[in-house]
């Protein structure tokens, strides 16, 4: 590939653009054949950017969360077809928002419908079922917790009929918690990260990860600065919350390993078997009704449309690559993966509230990378 190409772009991301610090990895049939970084990784703009940052990578842990629900259902462990609540008995009885009443739902969640955003949830976090929570149980509540308040309070449309980027996936972290029996801590390191090699994919970073943080920001659009920022992320709701919508902390070679594995039928670098190729076909399918597509559009320009936890670019497009999908994070991390070419690319930056990043940036990317090729 021509790297120049790419380079002088994530170079520009920097020096045109403004962002602070980035990186950028690519592979082919598992050999990494780019990488490139600009800026700095702390605030005084003194040491660069490496591979060992870290970063909060937010909604790309969607991806994570998709990839461990297939295993599962590969195990006969889980039924994406199943109602929610043959894991969260919780769900047995939810109810929807008919115009100013409340009724019960006439359609039961399912798994899929979590697993595609159309479950009737959305993203507010002090809606009274999760204040209520607080309030009982304190700072110390989990994903189970969490689930069981989620379906106390009524959803926002029939299951199935919209969809809506919502706390969907972290419901869906709970049910798999039920259905392997384990903590999805656990589940995670044992499943995906060990196979893989992702040596610093963890929910809880400890101090050591900590200080090897690459440093936040937040975009202010009213005069164009990015301002440092205290390191957070806002979705982990309590220190024993495992926020499997947005919650891993992982460095660019710990995504890029996933990444590399989805785009080679499922096997990674050292040859473990993460997932099938079948899975990995359902994950980047169509999943969304026109309707659908028309919420999701409003956040996810065409050409693309929404699977099981991924973008994927809607077939048929002319000039676009035909497989391609992947997702990206609220702090600007972004995947692509192409099973066509065994190709992969994760790029990562830490600052929040860059709209330009999925407006410019991440297609940016994606058309420098194919023009690289």
């Amino acid at each position: 590939m021509n790297g120049k190409l790419l380079s002088d772009y994530i170079d520009s991301i920097v020096f045109e653009k403004g962002v602070p610090g980035c990186q950028c990895t690519v592979y082919v049939n598992h050999e990494r054949v780019f990488y490139h970084s600009a800026g700095h990784r702390d605030v005084k703009g003194v040491e660069p950017v490496t591979p060992d940052d870290l970063y909060w990578i937010f909604s790309v842990t969607k991806l994570f969360t998709c990839v461990a629900a297939m295993q599962l259902a590969e195990r006969g462990r889980l039924d994406p077809e199943a109602p929610v609540s043959r894991y969260l008995p919780s769900w047995s009885n939810t109810t929807i928002k008919r115009g100013k009443k409340i009724i019960p739902s006439p359609v039961a969640p399912t798994v899929f419908h979590l697993m595609t955003m159309s479950a009737g949830l959305n993203y507010k976090q002090r809606t009274p079922a999760i204040l209520n929570l607080v309030l009982r149980k304190g700072m110390n509540f989990n994903l189970r917790d969490l689930a069981d308040a989620l379906a106390a309070q009524p959803l926002d449309f029939e299951p199935g009929t919209r969809f809506r980027y919502s706390l969907c996936h972290d419901v869906l972290g709970a049910v798999i918690e039920a259905a392997s029996g384990m903590n999805i801590r656990d589940y995670m390191r044992e499943n995906i990260a060990k196979p893989l090699g992702a040596k610093d994919l963890t929910f809880f970073p400890d101090s050591g990860q900590f200080g090897r943080y690459a440093a936040q920001y937040r975009y202010h659009e009213r005069d164009g600065s990015f301002r440092s920022i205290r390191l957070k992320n806002p979705y982990i709701l309590s220190p024993t919350y495992a926020s499997t919508g947005a919650g891993l902390c992982a460095g660019i070679n710990d995504i890029a390993l996933l990444a590399d594995a989805l785009a080679n039928g499922g096997i990674g670098i050292g040859g473990e078997r993460i997932l099938s190729e079948e899975s990995i076909r359902r994950m980047s399918e169509d999943a969304l009704n026109d309707i659908q597509k028309r919420d999701f559009h409003k956040m996810k320009p065409a050409p693309y449309s929404y699977g099981l936890g991924v973008r994927t670019m809607i077939r048929g497009v002319e000039g676009a690559p035909r497989n391609e999908f992947g997702w990206d994070g609220a702090a600007g991390a972004y995947v692509l993966i192409d099973p066509d070419l065994k190709l992969s690319l994760v790029y990562t930056q830490h600052v929040l509230n860059h709209g330009a990043v999925y407006s410019e940036i991440h297609p940016g990317l994606r058309d420098t990378l194919y023009r690289s090729l």
